[in-house]
Order: structure tokens, then sequence, then C-alpha cells
């Protein structure tokens, strides 16, 4: 048998990263449902009135106001094979963190505070979650590896600005509980309904025919089964749309809800930063708080 070469050799002894991680990036958070429950469970605090945002809703980062001017932004982030922050479900070793910063109390967009005509502005493509599952199964081709290393990679930097606009009314990031979820959160904070128009959601390339072919995440599976009761999907869309609604988002986008005279505004803040795909896909409406699709 001949001597192996020294790159054949170093592709035999180096195993790919995303195999040693049973739970890659966002698709390794808690179920929303099970998270539910343990908050349900945690000692409440009193109430603190410069405590600007607590636990009472599902903000990613805590708000303290220090003063008129000042608030202290604090959130914890756990990196995992593949990156990012949130609860986690792992068997492995963690790498974790804090990220404090600094932003004016009126300037603070939490995730609650929608209002019913708003529309939603998401910006950035969705399917993360499944391209993830095809490199993990190694059906991924170079232009969805180029594409999914370009939008995990591309920070949420418009935040800053559409914080500043007095017509965006609520901003969340799509993540791990997929754009239902945090869509749902926003409806459940505002006690609102939301209509969401699937034609309009913009998809990474490649993505659509990935999961049409049965690539997909068990984390779509669990975030189905913690909200679903709460989703109204039309009979017209297809078979995989409701895996891809569900589907788990390492570094997604910003959700912004913002009144509509303030979307021309919204859009041109994130066109004018690279967010070339940013988009309207739906509004805030009275009613129930639960999201349809259609």
């Amino acid at each position: 048998m001949p001597a192996m070469t020294e790159d054949v050799a170093l592709k035999v002894a180096v195993p790919r990263l995303t195999s040693l991680s049973h739970g890659g990036g966002c698709g390794c958070k808690i179920a929303p449902g099970v998270l539910s429950e343990l908050l349900k469970r945690s000692v409440p605090f009193p109430a603190f009135p410069d405590l600007l945002v607590g636990t009472e809703t599902a903000d990613d980062a805590a708000v303290y106001r220090l003063n008129d001017e000042q608030a202290i932004v604090a959130t914890t982030d756990f990196f995992m094979p593949i990156v990012d922050d949130h609860s986690i479900d792992s068997v492995e070793a963690i790498y974790g963190l804090v990220a404090p910063g600094i932003v004016h109390p009126q300037r603070v967009k939490r995730n609650a505070s929608a209002r019913a005509g708003d529309l939603l502005v998401l910006g950035k493509p969705l399917g993360v979650g499944v391209l993830s599952a095809a490199l993990k199964k190694e059906k991924l081709d170079e232009a969805g590896y180029a594409a999914m290393l370009t939008t995990t990679t591309k920070l949420n930097r418009p935040g800053t600005a559409l914080a500043a606009l007095e017509g965006v009314h609520a901003m969340t990031d799509v993540t791990g509980f997929g754009l239902l979820g945090h869509t749902l959160e926003l409806a459940r904070g505002a006690g609102l309904g939301v209509h969401l128009h699937y034609a309009s959601l913009p998809w990474l390339p490649g993505v659509e025919a990935l999961a049409s072919s049965g690539l997909l995440t068990g984390a779509s599976g669990r975030n189905w089964e913690a909200y679903g009761e709460n989703v109204e999907l039309s009979a017209s869309l297809p078979e995989h749309a409701r895996a891809l609604l569900t589907d788990p988002q390492t570094s997604g986008g910003l959700l912004v809800a913002c009144a509509p005279e303030a979307v021309d505004d919204v859009l041109a803040l994130f066109h004018s930063d690279g967010f070339d795909e940013a988009c309207v896909i739906g509004e805030m409406r009275d009613g129930l708080p639960h999201v349809i699709v259609g």
C-alpha cells in the first residue's frame, strides 16, 4: 500500500468541525417550549423603575437606565461550533462572555412595542439552517457555502440607525426560533396579530430546492411543536413551507416593525449598508396574538 501524501493524511486526521457538534449555532437552542417553562419557574423579581427591559418579554438583552441620557445594554454570548449566542443544549465544551453596550433610553427598541398597521421589514434572506444541514451532510455546493458564509458574517449594523427613527416601533432579530417564532414574539409582546406574505420572503440561493428534497433541521420540527398552535398556514403554500418558516437562523436578519410612512427610510438604511434583499414581508393587525401566513 503506497504511503499517504501529506494532504491526504491531513484530510484523514482532521474531522469536519460540524461533525463534532450535535447542533450548530442557533440549531442548538433550547426548544422554545422548554425555555418558556423554565422561565415561568424562575423566582419573580421586584419591580425596578430603571430596569427598562427585563425577563418579562423575550428580548435578547437586558436594559438598565443609568441616567436620563444613558442606559446599559447587557447580554451573554456563548459560542458554539457554528458560532452564535443564546440558551444552549450542548454536550460539547463552550466559551462564553458578557457583551455590554450603551444606548440612549429613548432609543431602546423592544420586541414588544409594535403597533397595529405597522409594516414588517426583514433585513436578511432566510435559510441558514437548511444550508447548515446540507453542509453537515456534505450536500452543499460551493455557491451555497459562499452564500451561507456571506450572510452569517454580515453584521446587523443598520440597527443603530434604525433605533433612532421615530417611525420604528419594535425590533428583534430572526435566529434560533425561526421566522415564525420571532414574529410570534412580536405579536405576543404587542397583543396583536401578524400577517406574513410568503411570496415576499427572501431566500438564500438553493434553499427551497434543498428543503423540498428533504434537507431540513431537527430544530425546525421542535420549533413548530412549541408554537405551531398559534400559527395559521395557507393551504396553498408548498409542502416544505412549514419547515422553512421554522428554520433556525444563525446570525439572522433584523425584523423591524415600523409605521407605513417610515418604511422607505427603513429600507433606505438597509440598502445603503449593503442589505440589498431587505424587504417588506407582512404587517401587524388587530386581533389575537397569532401569525397567519398566506
